[in-house]
C-alpha cells in the first residue's frame, strides 16, 4: 500500500485562501523533508505554490491538469501565469488537454509534458458468466436486464441528466423512431418486437448534480430503471452488472473510469469530448458521439443492446486498447522521471 495520509481539509472560503491549509502543508514539508509537492488541478496548485514560497529553500511544484472545461477569466489567467512562475512541470493527461494548455500560454513548452493515466490491468479482469450473475445478485441487479452503467462524480459537467434523457429512449416504445444512430452506428438495426430485454441505468458515484439527475429521470418517467448506487471504494463488482459503459461529459481529460470500464471489457458509447476520443476508437472499441446530443447517444446505446455479438466485439477490443496503451507502470515510470527531473537527480 501507499504512505498516504491527510494533511489538511480546505474550507469553502469564496475568493478568499484558507491559510490554514497553506501552513499545514508547509508543516508537513519540514516534518517530512519532501522534495515535491505535486498538486491536481487548479485549487491545489494555488496552495501548493503558496507553500512552496514559504518554504525554507522553496520546493519544486508539480501540477497535473485533468480536464480543460474550466471558466477562464482575465483573473484567472492572470493568477496562471503568476503560478506558472513557480512551477516546474505542468502535466497533462492526454494530448487534447496538452493542446489547450499549450495554445494558452500560460506556461512555457519546456514545462509542458503528457502523461496519460493508467490502469492496473491485472486487477480488471473481464467477468465470467457466473461471476456476472453473482455480482448482479450481489448488487441486486436484475440477470436478464440490459444495463448501462457510468461511473463518476454526479456534477454538472458529466451530464449525466443528459444520458438520462438518451436512456428514456431504450425504455419507451419498441420500435426505435426518432432515435438518430451515430455514423458508425448507422447501418439499420430493426428492433425486434419480443425479447428486447429491460434496461436498467446504473450511476456509481455522488456529487451535487443528484437531485436535478433524479428529476429528469422522474421527468422522463424512468425512475424506476435508474439505478444510485451512491460511493462505492470498490467498482469492480459494478463494472461486472453492466452490458455497456457510458460517459455523456461535457468535458474530460483522460477519465479512470472510462479506462477501468474499457479494461473490464465493456464496450462504451461515450462524448467525442477531451481524451475520450484518445481512449475509444469510434465504431471499434465503442461509440463516440456529439456532446449533448442525446439522440446519438440513444442511438448508440440501442444498437449495443440489440447486438450481443458486437458488445462483445468491442469489449475485448476496449481490454486490448487499454492494456496496450494505458499501463499504469508506463505512467508510474513517466511520473518518477518527472520527480528526478525537478529535484535535480
Amino acid at each position: 500500500r501507499a504512505n498516504v495520509r491527510a494533511c489538511a481539509t480546505r474550507r469553502e472560503l469564496p475568493l478568499v485562501v484558507d491559510w490554514n491549509v497553506v501552513t499545514q502543508i508547509r508543516r508537513l514539508v519540514s516534518e517530512n523533508q519532501v522534495q515535491v509537492l505535486h498538486a491536481h488541478n487548479r485549487v491545489a496548485h494555488l496552495y501548493c505554490v503558496l507553500a512552496s514560497i514559504l518554504a525554507p529553500g522553496g520546493i519544486p511544484v508539480v501540477v497535473t491538469l485533468h480536464g480543460q472545461g474550466y471558466y477562464e477569466t482575465g483573473r484567472t489567467r492572470f493568477l496562471q501565469r503568476m503560478l506558472a512562475l513557480r512551477t516546474a512541470k505542468v502535466v497533462c493527461v492526454s494530448d487534447d488537454v496538452t493542446k489547450i494548455v499549450a495554445m494558452r500560454r500560460s506556461f512555457k513548452p519546456s514545462q509542458i509534458v503528457t502523461v496519460k493515466n493508467g490502469v492496473d490491468i491485472g486487477r480488471f479482469v473481464v467477468p465470467s458468466p457466473a461471476v456476472k450473475l453473482e455480482a448482479r445478485r450481489r448488487c441486486g441487479i436484475p440477470d436478464g436486464a440490459f444495463v448501462v452503467g457510468s461511473v463518476g462524480r454526479l456534477s454538472p459537467e458529466k451530464n449525466y441528466s443528459m444520458l438520462v434523457r438518451a436512456f428514456a429512449h431504450l425504455v419507451e416504445g419498441t420500435d426505435g423512431k426518432n432515435v438518430e444512430r451515430p455514423a458508425s452506428a448507422a447501418s439499420h438495426v430493426s428492433r425486434p418486437t419480443s425479447h428486447v430485454p429491460s434496461a436498467l441505468l446504473v450511476l456509481v458515484g455522488d456529487g451535487p448534480d443528484r437531485d436535478n439527475i433524479g428529476k429528469a429521470a422522474k421527468e422522463c418517467g424512468v425512475s424506476d430503471s435508474v439505478l444510485f448506487a451512491g460511493m462505492q471504494e470498490d467498482v469492480r463488482p459494478w463494472l461486472h452488472c453492466m452490458d455497456v459503459f457510458a460517459l455523456s461529459s461535457v468535458t474530460e481529460g483522460t477519465p479512470i473510469t472510462l479506462l477501468e470500464a474499457g479494461a473490464t471489457g465493456l464496450p462504451s458509447a461515450v462524448t467525442a469530448v477531451g481524451g475520450n476520443g484518445e481512449i475509444v476508437v469510434d465504431g471499434e472499441s465503442g461509440f463516440l458521439v456529439p456532446s449533448g446530443d442525446e439522440s446519438s447517444m440513444a442511438g448508440a446505446l440501442e444498437r449495443l443492446m440489440l447486438d450481443k455479438a458486437l458488445r462483445e466485439r468491442q469489449g475485448e477490443a476496449a481490454r486490448r486498447r487499454i492494456a496496450a496503451n494505458y499501463s499504469v507502470d508506463s505512467m508510474v515510470e513517466a511520473y518518477r522521471a518527472i520527480y528526478s527531473e525537478v529535484v535535480g537527480k
